[in-house]
């Protein structure tokens, strides 16, 4: 799940929710956000626990 933020840059950024770590509402976060391919504006953070590996199917459940 995941939730979206406007910040500053007058970008919208999209967040893990409850992750393990606090994401910082700008393009110098630590996950290495990337924009969006169709909505360059948007912008998507990586979760330190992986979900979107499970989500997309590159990583499998135990």
């Amino acid at each position: 799940m995941k939730s979206m933020y406007r910040s500053t840059d007058d970008l919208i950024h999209v967040v893990p929710l409850n992750d393990l770590r606090e994401h910082e509402t700008s393009i110098a976060c630590w996950c290495h956000p990337t924009p969006d391919e169709e909505e360059p504006c948007v912008i998507i953070h990586n979760a330190l626990d992986q979900r979107e590996k499970y989500e997309s199917g590159e990583l499998r459940e135990h």
